[in-house]
């Protein structure tokens, strides 16, 4: 078995970012293929327009990217994952305004009562689409299950999420066509691009506040050891040094997405369609001034313009509220959906005025604690991992005891240490 010295950084890397947050130049040269990130942005032309021709720019670049890779797919069914977002949305719009209405069916997974799997269903329905549901609460989960994930390409991950976003590839099978957005919402700025403006004039302050960010994000914050320093993970220079990409941007583009987003949302085997990391698209979203991409101002200005209909209807990140709603409007669905969970005893109430949970996939504290398969897959893995004798500083089996006996809430935690557990198996499968 690894030692605790061969493998800390490693491990210490895993439970504070939940991947390995390591700079690989070869899976990062992938990211946007034919985009030479140092020299091909900003594009001039873009930044001479004034808003209203970005608007416009914006929206045929969006119409002739999906036109050009849609030309090339022939008469094959288009597997479209849908959400309550706005990325899964403008794919959807734009294959109905191609006309391939009958050859798309959208696939909505999750459980009944949160945000992207009631809004994605509704959306379906509302639009008259192709549509089928998978219900999380229904698939049983193992640790063959998410050995058979690690080892296509996804070890080192949060393991479950990697095997629920394989179901639908799996279910289709390679005869079908998957579309994907990614990149879509990230190229777009929202919070990133606020946080470029304060932190892009020293790259070891964007490491600080991407290793901190990324921490809270995942709850992670105090499970690496405590001589762990997450920050030296990271790249210790800038990973483009002359590119306007802001910093911060650069550690979520090339290492966030690189070894996380790609290993889980793609699953590798299948034909994905990424319109959104199209060479041209990419270059005029990276073209936009920041205040530009701050709260992802033009990207959702040009979705709306583009196709308002689909856009009138709720988005998951305004938690409930329409695109074109009032700041007003806004506030006050945010205010019910913080109502709800104040008062979550209450939630099939908040369900019937359209207000819903907010955990991706499923409750894990629910699932460790009240299912079966998981209480197996758990309990196996994470007395597998202590005996392994390298991470000391944590005490998966007293964690797995208060858990179950509802003493605190470690589901996550239980679920990061069975990924980590299994990603040791999984190397010990590829070395034989």
């Amino acid at each position: 078995m690894p030692n605790a010295g061969d493998n800390f950084e490693r491990i210490n890397s895993f439970l504070h970012y939940i991947y390995l947050p390591f700079y690989q130049p070869e899976r990062a040269a992938l990211l946007f293929p034919g985009v030479d990130v140092e020299n091909d942005i900003p594009v001039q032309s873009v930044i001479e327009m004034d808003e209203r021709e970005v608007i416009k720019y914006g929206i045929q670049l969006l119409k002739s990217t999906f036109s050009k890779i849609i030309e090339s797919t022939g008469t094959q069914n288009h597997i479209v994952p849908l959400s309550g977002g706005y990325d899964s949305r403008a794919i959807i719009a734009t294959l109905i305004d191609a006309g391939l209405k009958d050859q798309i069916l959208a696939v909505t997974f999750g459980v009944p009562g949160t945000w992207d799997f009631e809004l994605g269903t509704g959306l379906a329905h509302r639009f008259g689409i192709k549509h089928r549901q998978i219900n999380l609460n229904h698939v049983e989960v193992s640790t063959e299950k998410l050995l058979e994930t690690a080892l296509a390409g996804c070890s080192w991950t949060f393991l479950i999420d990697g095997f629920y976003n394989s179901l639908i590839p799996k279910e289709f099978g390679d005869n079908a066509l998957y579309w994907s957005g990614y990149m879509g919402d990230t190229l777009a700025g929202g919070v990133r691009a606020r946080l470029s403006i304060k932190h892009n004039s020293y790259w070891g302050d964007a490491r600080k506040r991407y290793a901190k960010i990324i921490g809270i994000l995942h709850s992670t914050i105090g499970m690496p050891s405590p001589d762990y320093d997450p920050v030296k993970s990271l790249p210790s220079d800038p990973i483009f040094a002359n590119s306007p990409i802001p910093y911060i941007d650069q550690l979520y583009f090339f290492i966030h997405n690189v070894n996380y987003i790609k290993s889980v949302v793609i699953p590798e085997g299948f034909d994905y369609l990424l319109p959104f990391c199209s060479p041209g698209w990419v270059k005029f979203m990276l073209s936009l001034s920041l205040p530009q991409r701050i709260d992802k101002n033009v990207y959702k200005k040009i979705l709306l313009t583009a196709y308002p209909e689909y856009y009138k209807y709720p988005v998951t990140y305004l938690r409930g509220a329409a695109l074109p709603s009032s700041w007003l409007g806004k506030k006050y669905r945010y205010g019910l959906f913080k109502a709800s969970e104040i008062i979550a005893a209450s939630s099939p109430i908040w369900n019937r005025i359209g207000v819903y949970k907010r955990f991706n996939y499923l409750d894990y504290d629910v699932s460790v604690r009240e299912r079966i398969d998981f209480q197996k897959m758990v309990k196996e893995n994470i007395y597998d991992l202590k005996a392994r004798q390298i991470i000391d500083w944590l005490d998966p089996e007293r964690m797995w005891l208060d858990h179950i006996g509802d003493k605190a809430d470690y589901g996550f935690t239980l679920l990061l240490l069975t990924a980590l557990e299994i990603s040791f198996k999984s190397e010990e499968i590829l070395s034989r």
